[in-house]
């Protein structure tokens, strides 16, 4: 345990080193991002999580991760919204043409988890309109896919709890 933190320095600095050799990779901002988080410094992990949104290569699973670590252990609910709104957006971009970096995904179906997850964010930002609009947009979009139809009731229920919530 004592050799931790000499293991942790030299990952980043080797982490470091690829991000200013190739500045563009997100997945090399993500790890950094990982390694930070395990050396115990959240909030230089916070400034690389941000980062992800603004570089245009991160893909929708290299976001959702980003914003998953931003939500928890981060505490940045606003830095996670950035993140998953950006994911919706690149994968808004691919539908019907699934990457390499979606796996095996439905596209839809992904984006209704992602909108899940973003109303998640949204609430922790105490934004529950906000939060209730994204549930509806899932909720709709959920309604046309076979795959997806299967969480509207999980969609609702987080719908009506947000509802008891603000009333």
């Amino acid at each position: 345990a004592a050799a931790a933190p000499q293991l942790y320095g030299d990952a980043l600095k080797a982490l470091s080193r690829a991000v200013e050799i190739t500045p563009f990779r997100a997945d090399l901002w993500l790890r950094r991002a990982h390694a930070h988080l395990l050396a115990g410094d959240a909030m230089t992990a916070r400034e690389d999580l941000r980062r992800l949104p603004s570089l245009g290569t991160a893909s929708p699973l290299e976001l959702r991760q980003a914003a998953r670590w931003l939500l928890k252990p981060v505490e940045d609910p606003e830095g996670a919204v950035l993140c998953l709104q950006k994911a919706v957006d690149v994968l808004g971009n691919r539908e019907g043409n699934p990457t390499h970096d979606q796996g095996d995904l439905n596209p839809l179906a992904f984006k209704v988890e992602l909108l899940r997850e973003l109303s998640h964010a949204y609430a922790a930002m105490c934004d529950p309109h906000t939060a209730i609009q994204t549930l509806d947009h899932a909720i709709e979009l959920a309604a046309v896919d076979v795959t997806s139809a299967l969480e509207i009731p999980a969609l609702q229920r987080a719908k009506a709890e947000l509802l008891l919530e603000i009333g």
